[in-house]
């Protein structure tokens, strides 16, 4: 693959720029530049430090998906790379300027264009905020159904371009189930529209190979999507369990019988310095929300199937207290612009989600804790997201100095997701791959990413869509 990148632009394609977005739409000096990007919000990816990112070199920001093209072609033609930007909220570092690339902002792409009750259908521009666009379903009883931590922040666009999972996921899947078609700017300038229909099998799905693709393959303009009935009813029930093992068990004979809550969570709690419950005690908390009739049947056959398992119920107050506390974490991470990874002057933080086949969990667990053990890092929690192949754990490394504790973190964060992969399952289940993960991406998809590598080479022959993210070969 050829690399042709740029670390400054010339007065002549600054000039063109200006002509297509205008001079507002436009910054090439730092100040400018930071306070764009800011305006979303202030949130760093938590796994590349400082002196590794390159700034950028200019954020263009296009209003229409003609000035989007005319922008994207510009680059292209000068040889110059581009990072597609939604809300800056991606934990990967796929929004990371490798080498001072152009910033290509949807921000101003923010128009939810069309909302069909009948049809139960949407089309937005890409930089809608998805909070935005839950408001404005819930006027037509509707809901989005992709219900991530960082609703107040992310984007549409960049939703579909991570194949993002949110609370809703137990039921509704990742995003990717939701996306009727798309309009893409191709790293040419093309532009081309995927047929918006429930199903056809005239053809590949071109579709398809954009949505997890972190805006390498093209930049997302617009999307036409699924939305959902607002539920009749959501019940929301917890329990405690003496340990992680009966919490997976009750997890397992409910996807057994087939119940299928839309939202659920085990948790296990490793640190009693900041929760008060005892370390190893495991909480599970599901979410019933749709027809009354259904939610009542599900919700009765699920504590019908958990007593058999728990050791107590976790209260009502409690219970509706997590729900509606959901989203607060984005705020204090992004509002706030805490740099999640760094907690004290020695000390680092990750985590991972990783997704297992079902009988693999319990052993995948152990070797986290023994691990863990053996470098004397902290395991803070392990859990289960949405079903028993989901697997989290978020882990706690101290040192001498940050980058002691950081490379003891991932290195014992690489020796976990390669054992993961050797069990059949997938290092990340709702983040992306990014910089973070590129360099497992041999390990994770062996002689195919020849076949990722030739769509990328095909599409983008100059390297020049989002550089250094999901495809090894085009790191800068």
């Amino acid at each position: 693959m050829t690399k042709v990148h740029s670390s400054s632009l010339a007065p002549e394609l600054e000039k063109e720029i200006r002509s297509i977005v205008g001079a507002k739409n436009f910054f090439i000096d730092k100040i400018g530049i930071t306070k764009v990007l800011n305006q979303r919000s202030r949130s760093r990816p938590i796994i590349v430090d400082e002196e590794n990112r390159s700034d950028f070199s200019a954020v263009v920001l296009p209003e229409t998906t003609a000035q989007a093209s005319g922008v994207v072609r510009a680059l292209y033609d000068s040889g110059v790379a581009m990072v597609p930007y939604g809300g800056g909220t991606g934990l990967m570092g796929g929004v990371l300027s490798l080498s001072a690339n152009v910033c290509v902002s949807m921000r101003k792409m923010n128009k939810i264009l069309d909302v069909d009750k009948v049809a139960k259908t949407f089309v937005v521009q890409s930089g809608v905020i998805l909070g935005d666009l839950e408001k404005e379903l819930n006027r037509s009883s509707l809901i989005l159904g992709h219900d991530p931590w960082s609703r107040s922040y992310a984007t549409i666009g960049g939703s579909i371009a991570s194949d993002g999972v949110g609370y809703l996921g137990g039921r509704l899947g990742s995003i990717r189930n939701q996306v009727l078609g798309l309009e893409v700017v191709l790293p040419s300038g093309e532009i081309i529209r995927t047929k918006a229909v429930e199903h056809s099998s005239a053809g590949i799905d071109l579709k398809q190979i954009f949505i997890g693709s972190e805006g390498t393959l093209g930049l997302i303009t617009e999307a036409t999507m699924r939305a959902y009935p607002y539920p009749e009813r959501t019940k929301i029930i917890g329990y405690c369990f003496e340990n992680f093992q009966k919490g997976h068990k009750a997890v397992l004979a409910l996807h057994e019988k087939g119940v299928c809550p839309s939202s659920l969570d085990l948790d296990e709690n490793r640190r009693n310095i900041t929760d008060p419950r005892e370390p190893g005690e495991t909480r599970l908390h599901l979410v019933f929300s749709g027809l009354r009739g259904e939610v009542d049947a599900l919700q009765k056959e699920a504590q019908r199937i958990i007593s058999r398992y728990a050791k107590s119920r976790i209260s009502k107050t409690d219970t509706d207290q997590y729900w509606a506390e959901r989203h607060k974490i984005a705020d204090m991470v992004l509002g706030g612009g805490s740099r999640r990874h760094r907690t004290g002057n020695g000390s680092s933080f990750d985590y991972l989600h990783v997704s297992l086949p079902a009988n693999a969990v319990s052993i995948f667990r152990k070797r986290c804790l023994e691990l863990a053990k053996t470098y004397g890092v902290e395991v803070v929690n392990l859990g289960l997201w949405h079903g028993p192949n989901m697997f989290s754990s978020a882990l706690h490394a101290d040192g001498a100095n940050y980058v002691e504790s950081r490379q003891k973190l991932m290195f014992i964060l690489d020796h976990l997701l390669k054992y993961a992969q050797t069990k059949g399952g997938s290092m990340e289940y709702c983040h992306g791959v990014g910089v973070k993960l590129v360099h497992l991406m041999g390990s994770e998809h062996g002689n195919s990413l020849k076949l990722m590598d030739a769509i990328k080479n095909t599409i983008d022959p100059k390297g020049l869509m989002n550089p250094g993210k999901v495809f090894p070969r085009s790191q800068p």
